[in-house]
C-alpha cells in the first residue's frame, strides 16, 4: 500500500474505532498518542548541543545518551530513534476474508520517526552528525526509518575525499544542501533557513555533497549510495527548482544548484545522472 493510500485507509478507520464500530469480521477500538515502548526519549528534533564535531567522543556519547539502538561495524556510527505515535486503530477480527480470515488483529497508526546518526573518526571522536525524519504509517515499513539502523553502510577509513570523489564522479558547484526539508513539499516559513554551501558529487557508488564552509568537515555530509537511491525528482516553485533524493528508508535529502540564480539546466543534468546510476546500481522502484 502506498504511503497516500495508507494515510487514505486511516482517515476512514479513525471515526469508527472512536465509536467502537462493529463491521463484519471484527471491531475497531481506538489508539491514542504515545510514545512508543521501544522509543528513546532523551533525543529530539535536533542534534544534541553537546554533540559538537571534533570534540565529543564516543564515550562522551555513551555517557549522556546511553547504549545506542544500533550501531554500523566497529561503532562507527550511533544511532539513537526516538518515535512518536500520533494515534491510530487496531482491528480485532473474527475470521472472514483478509489479513484476520482466522482471527487476529491489526494496527493502522501514523508515526513520525527522529533518527539521531553519529558518525565517529579513527580517534572517536565526533566527524558529523545528524537527524533524519520520516513519517510513516505502521505496518507500512517502506517508508518507516530502520530504528537499529541497519540500513545505515559502513563509511570506513577509506571514506572519499572531494578529490578522490573528483576522480570517478560529475561535480556541480556551487551547490547547497537543505537538511530536514524534502523539496517545496509542506513549506514553512524558515524551513529552507539552515542552508550548506559546498559541491554535490555524483558518483560511480553514490551521491556526495562535501561543505564549502569555513570549519568544514573534509568528509561529505552526505553519502547516499546510488542503490539505496528509492526516487529522484525536481520540485518547483515560481523560478526555484529543487533536487531532491528519497532514500529508501524514506528520508530525504535536498539540494540547489547554482549562485544566487537556481541553475535549472544543472538541477536537470544532475537527476538524470542520478537516476541513470541508480539504476545502474539496481535501486528498487519508487
Amino acid at each position: 500500500m502506498t504511503k497516500r493510500g495508507s494515510r487514505r485507509l486511516l482517515r476512514v478507520l479513525l471515526p469508527l474505532a472512536l465509536t467502537g464500530c462493529v463491521v463484519p469480521g471484527g471491531i475497531f477500538f481506538p489508539k491514542f498518542s504515545t510514545e512508543e515502548r521501544q522509543s528513546r526519549t532523551n533525543t529530539g528534533e535536533s542534534v544534541p548541543d553537546f554533540i559538537v564535531a571534533g570534540q565529543a567522543t564516543r564515550a562522551d556519547v555513551l555517557l549522556t545518551l546511553g547504549e545506542p539502538d544500533g550501531t554500523t561495524e566497529g561503532d562507527e556510527q550511533f544511532v539513537y530513534t526516538q518515535i512518536q505515535g500520533h494515534g491510530g486503530v487496531y482491528f480485532i477480527g473474527g475470521g472472514g476474508q483478509g489479513a484476520t480470515a482466522q482471527g487476529g488483529e491489526a494496527e493502522f497508526e501514523r508515526r513520525t520517526y527522529r533518527r539521531l546518526v553519529i558518525l565517529f573518526d579513527d580517534a572517536g571522536l565526533v566527524k558529523n552528525s545528524r537527524v533524519e525524519v520520516a513519517s510513516c504509517i505502521s505496518g507500512n515499513q517502506q517508508n518507516c526509518i530502520d530504528v537499529a539502523g541497519r540500513d545505515l553502510a559502513r563509511i570506513g577509513t577509506g571514506e572519499p575525499s572531494l578529490a578522490d570523489a573528483l576522480v570517478h564522479g560529475h561535480a556541480f558547484d556551487p551547490a547547497r544542501w537543505v537538511p530536514g526539508v524534502r523539496g517545496f513539499e509542506k513549506m514553512e516559513v524558515g524551513s529552507w533557513g539552515l542552508q550548506v554551501k559546498g559541491t554535490l558529487v555524483v558518483g560511480e557508488a553514490s551521491v556526495l555533497f562535501f561543505s564549502s564552509e569555513a570549519g568544514g568537515s573534509a568528509a561529505p555530509l552526505v553519502n547516499v549510495a546510488n542503490s539505496q537511491i528509492a526516487e529522484v525528482r525536481i520540485d518547483k516553485l515560481g523560478r526555484n527548482r529543487a533536487l531532491v533524493l528519497k532514500r529508501a528508508t524514506g528520508t530525504y535529502e535536498t539540494f540547489s544548484i547554482g549562485g544566487v540564480l537556481v541553475d535549472r539546466q544543472a538541477i536537470e543534468a544532475a537527476a538524470e545522472l542520478i537516476e541513470a546510476a541508480r539504476k545502474a546500481a539496481g535501486a528498487i522502484a519508487p
